[in-house]
Protein backbone atom coordinates (compact mmCIF):
# COMPACT_ATOMS: atom_id res chain seq x y z
CA UNK A 1 0.00 0.00 0.00
CA UNK A 2 2.78 2.23 0.58
CA UNK A 3 4.36 2.44 -2.60
CA UNK A 4 0.92 3.12 -3.95
CA UNK A 5 0.53 6.31 -1.71
CA UNK A 6 -2.55 4.51 0.04
CA UNK A 7 -0.35 5.28 3.37
CA UNK A 8 0.44 8.80 5.11
CA UNK A 9 3.37 9.55 6.07
CA UNK A 10 2.29 8.70 9.60
CA UNK A 11 1.32 5.67 8.90
CA UNK A 12 -2.52 5.70 8.77
CA UNK A 13 -4.31 4.38 5.91
CA UNK A 14 -6.11 6.01 2.69
CA UNK A 15 -8.88 3.75 2.87
CA UNK A 16 -11.56 5.94 1.41
CA UNK A 17 -8.65 6.09 -1.76
CA UNK A 18 -7.78 2.89 -1.03
CA UNK A 19 -11.43 2.07 -1.39
CA UNK A 20 -12.63 3.75 -4.50
CA UNK A 21 -9.67 3.12 -6.42
CA UNK A 22 -10.84 -0.96 -6.05
CA UNK A 23 -13.64 -0.27 -6.87
CA UNK A 24 -12.96 1.54 -10.26
CA UNK A 25 -10.71 -1.13 -11.31
CA UNK A 26 -12.87 -3.98 -10.53
CA UNK A 27 -15.43 -5.47 -12.57
CA UNK A 28 -19.09 -4.79 -11.41
CA UNK A 29 -20.04 -8.32 -12.06
CA UNK A 30 -16.98 -9.30 -9.30
CA UNK A 31 -18.66 -6.76 -6.82
CA UNK A 32 -21.81 -7.44 -7.26
CA UNK A 33 -21.46 -11.47 -7.18
CA UNK A 34 -19.61 -11.57 -3.85
CA UNK A 35 -21.67 -8.47 -2.44
CA UNK A 36 -18.78 -6.21 -1.52
CA UNK A 37 -19.84 -2.34 -2.39
CA UNK A 38 -22.37 -3.71 0.42
CA UNK A 39 -20.11 -3.98 3.13
CA UNK A 40 -17.51 -0.74 1.48
CA UNK A 41 -20.35 2.00 2.83
CA UNK A 42 -18.30 5.05 3.95
CA UNK A 43 -19.69 4.34 7.79
CA UNK A 44 -18.08 1.24 7.66
CA UNK A 45 -14.44 1.82 6.46
CA UNK A 46 -12.90 2.18 9.48
CA UNK A 47 -14.29 -1.64 10.03
CA UNK A 48 -11.94 -2.82 7.12
CA UNK A 49 -9.09 -3.54 8.88
CA UNK A 50 -10.21 -4.71 12.22
CA UNK A 51 -9.50 -8.08 13.30
CA UNK A 52 -13.15 -8.88 13.17
CA UNK A 53 -13.89 -7.63 9.43
CA UNK A 54 -11.14 -9.77 7.88
CA UNK A 55 -13.09 -13.02 8.56
CA UNK A 56 -16.56 -11.74 7.40
CA UNK A 57 -15.73 -11.12 3.42
CA UNK A 58 -12.39 -13.45 2.65
CA UNK A 59 -13.09 -12.41 -1.09
CA UNK A 60 -12.55 -9.02 -0.11
CA UNK A 61 -8.93 -8.94 0.86
CA UNK A 62 -8.52 -11.54 -1.20
CA UNK A 63 -9.32 -9.53 -4.35
CA UNK A 64 -7.69 -6.64 -2.65
CA UNK A 65 -4.52 -8.75 -2.54
CA UNK A 66 -4.79 -8.88 -6.62
CA UNK A 67 -5.66 -4.97 -6.47
CA UNK A 68 -2.78 -4.33 -5.22
CA UNK A 69 0.08 -6.94 -6.13
CA UNK A 70 -2.04 -8.62 -9.77
CA UNK A 71 -2.06 -11.48 -7.39
CA UNK A 72 -2.62 -13.14 -3.79
CA UNK A 73 0.45 -15.49 -4.96
CA UNK A 74 2.51 -11.87 -5.47
CA UNK A 75 1.03 -10.51 -2.41
CA UNK A 76 3.09 -13.25 -0.29
CA UNK A 77 5.84 -13.55 -2.12
CA UNK A 78 7.36 -10.33 -2.63
CA UNK A 79 8.81 -7.67 -0.18
CA UNK A 80 6.51 -4.74 -1.11
CA UNK A 81 6.92 -1.57 0.28
CA UNK A 82 4.71 -1.31 3.21
CA UNK A 83 4.86 2.17 4.41
CA UNK A 84 6.05 5.86 2.86
CA UNK A 85 9.62 6.32 2.08
CA UNK A 86 11.51 8.60 4.26
CA UNK A 87 12.19 11.98 2.40
CA UNK A 88 15.94 12.18 1.55
CA UNK A 89 16.39 8.74 2.15
CA UNK A 90 18.58 6.70 5.62
CA UNK A 91 21.44 8.15 5.04
CA UNK A 92 24.72 8.48 5.55
CA UNK A 93 24.62 11.89 3.67
CA UNK A 94 27.67 13.51 1.93
CA UNK A 95 28.90 16.90 2.86
CA UNK A 96 29.21 19.12 -0.14
CA UNK A 97 31.75 21.82 1.79
CA UNK A 98 33.87 22.33 -0.61
CA UNK A 99 36.73 23.44 1.46
CA UNK A 100 36.13 20.61 3.42
CA UNK A 101 38.65 17.58 3.06
CA UNK A 102 35.84 15.21 3.19
CA UNK A 103 33.71 17.06 0.45
CA UNK A 104 31.57 14.38 -1.20
CA UNK A 105 31.90 11.72 1.87
CA UNK A 106 29.16 10.53 3.68
CA UNK A 107 29.88 11.63 6.30
CA UNK A 108 26.26 12.95 7.97
CA UNK A 109 24.85 10.69 9.97
CA UNK A 110 21.72 12.62 11.62
CA UNK A 111 19.61 15.15 9.88
CA UNK A 112 17.05 17.00 10.83
CA UNK A 113 13.75 17.11 8.79
CA UNK A 114 10.62 19.38 9.26
CA UNK A 115 7.12 18.71 7.30
CA UNK A 116 6.44 21.97 5.92
CA UNK A 117 2.53 22.38 7.76
CA UNK A 118 1.94 26.10 6.21
CA UNK A 119 1.16 24.88 2.02
CA UNK A 120 -1.10 21.45 2.25
CA UNK A 121 1.67 19.65 -0.01
CA UNK A 122 4.02 17.25 1.19
CA UNK A 123 6.43 19.61 1.44
CA UNK A 124 9.67 18.75 3.50
CA UNK A 125 12.84 20.39 4.83
CA UNK A 126 15.94 18.37 6.58
CA UNK A 127 18.75 20.26 8.00
CA UNK A 128 22.39 18.74 7.15
CA UNK A 129 25.78 19.45 9.14
CA UNK A 130 29.06 18.06 8.26
CA UNK A 131 30.78 16.53 11.94
CA UNK A 132 34.02 17.55 10.41
CA UNK A 133 33.65 20.84 9.25
CA UNK A 134 30.39 22.24 10.82
CA UNK A 135 28.99 23.13 7.39
CA UNK A 136 25.42 23.56 8.10
CA UNK A 137 22.72 23.13 4.72
CA UNK A 138 19.23 22.55 4.23
CA UNK A 139 17.44 20.68 1.65
CA UNK A 140 13.71 21.29 0.25
CA UNK A 141 11.60 18.91 -0.75
CA UNK A 142 8.26 17.19 -1.68
CA UNK A 143 7.06 14.06 -1.92
CA UNK A 144 4.85 12.54 -4.01
CA UNK A 145 3.17 10.10 -2.13
CA UNK A 146 0.85 8.89 -4.97
CA UNK A 147 4.27 7.87 -7.09
CA UNK A 148 6.05 7.74 -4.22
CA UNK A 149 9.00 10.58 -5.60
CA UNK A 150 11.23 12.46 -3.80
CA UNK A 151 12.16 15.89 -5.83
CA UNK A 152 14.90 18.25 -4.47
Amino acid sequence: MGSKGYISRKGEIYKTELILDFIKVTPRIILDKFNIEMHLRKDQLFLLFSKPYLTRNMFFYILLMRFLCNSSKSFFENNYEYSTRIPFGNGPWECINSVCEFKNKKTINRISRKPNTQIKLNKFTAEFQCPECMLLYTKNSIVDWHRNLLKI
